[in-house]
């Protein structure tokens, strides 16, 4: 590895339409891909994608975080120390999405080198990943979509809500249960969009409808044992995991809890994710591997993470490949009958194409 070098690129991906996430409204995907290694396929790949408005850096505070990690780590590389030692990437923890990039990287490259894996990221536990349909309004996409999820084998479809009227919210609920029927379970996310008593009353405008959970319905999170006690909802936690990283025992008692949501891009890296994955099966709760709209080098790799915290295949949130006009794959890569095939997903990522982006380190 001590000969290995270090790339880091910057891309900007158009969205096939605006993305809507709390105030900040995205036309494109920006971000870094490290690249460590001599050639295409003798390398490891890696995605920092910090999203606006939900990751604690930006674009530009990723890029000089990773250019700093790529002169230490070149360091490293000459004492033949490992890039995916948990101390040696314990500087990027103030910038979760680079630290994301470089463990992927690191992992990305002894996997390349033919280093064999009983566990972490690419230990092929399984082959398949199920994925979570995504349902976005309004209501005659979010028909479409369903109609689309039921036809082709999706057994799970997370809709969004908390983005028009309650009552628009739960009429599109019903009218996708309506054409999903027992097929698909569902699944909602409100990104903590309301006070209480709304969120309340949505729960009303829904009851009857078999619902997995909802994703943080609450502006106030601290009141989300109070709503599942009397709503009767299933609550899952999102952004409530990112604010508890450094509280101990933090899911310990949340029995009126169903899942937790796992997205390294926020959380820092998918060793912090499986650590948050076995601690919720302790817990009796759900782990869900899920996406921050990264580009397809990204989601690679968190179709690996879906496949390895848990033997039981828990549909992942990984249906925003689709939000991307472009890709940096040149090949890209899809769903089949509801799940995604992780050796095709491999054969898309040898497929990535460096000159679409714009170097901006090379050592």
């Amino acid at each position: 590895m001590n000969s290995s070098t270090i790339e880091i690129y910057e891309y900007n991906l158009p969205l096939v339409a605006p993305l809507h996430l709390g105030k900040n409204v995205l036309t494109n995907r920006s971000g870094l891909i490290i690249k460590i290694g001599h050639d295409e396929r003798k390398a490891g790949y890696g995605d920092i994608a910090p999203l606006p408005g939900f990751n604690p850096e930006s674009i530009a505070e990723a890029r000089e975080a990773a250019i700093r990690w790529a002169d230490y780590a070149l360091e490293l590389m000459k004492s033949n120390e490992d890039l995916d030692d948990e101390e040696v990437l314990r500087s990027l923890t103030a910038t979760p999405s680079v630290l994301f990039g470089a463990e992927c990287a690191a992992l990305g490259l002894a996997y390349a080198a033919g280093a064999t894996f009983t566990d972490g990221l690419f230990s092929k536990t399984r082959r398949y990943v199920s994925v979570n349909g995504y349902i976005n309004g309004p209501i005659k996409s979010a028909i479409k979509k369903a109609q689309f999820l039921r036809d082709n084998g999706y057994i799970a479809a997370k809709i969004k809500v908390g983005r028009q009227s309650i009552k628009k919210d739960a009429e599109m609920v019903h009218e996708v249960l309506g054409i999903v029927g027992d097929r698909v379970e569902l699944r909602l996310d409100a990104n903590r969009a309301w006070r209480y008593n709304d969120a309340i009353a949505f729960a009303r405008a829904v009851e009857g409808v078999r619902v997995a959970y909802i994703e943080e319905p609450l502006a106030d999170s601290s009141r989300l044992e109070q709503f599942a006690g009397e709503s009767g909802m299933p609550v899952a936690l999102d952004e409530s995991i990112a604010e508890g990283l450094y509280q101990e025992d933090f899911l310990q008692n949340k029995t009126w809890a169903r899942a937790v949501i796992l997205k390294p891009t926020l959380l820092g890296g998918t060793r912090t994710a499986e650590d948050w994955a076995s601690e919720a099966v302790e817990c009796g709760l759900k782990p869900v591997v899920s996406s921050c709209f990264e580009s397809g080098v990204g989601l690679i790799a968190l179709a690996h993470l879906a496949a390895i915290i848990t033997e039981e295949d828990i549909p992942a949130g990984l249906d925003t490949y689709e939000w991307l006009a472009e890709d940096l794959l040149e090949r890209r890569f899809q769903a089949h009958n509801g799940r995604l095939d992780l050796a095709e997903l491999d054969e898309c990522a040898a497929s990535i194409r460096l000159d679409r982006m714009e170097c901006i380190y090379r050592a």
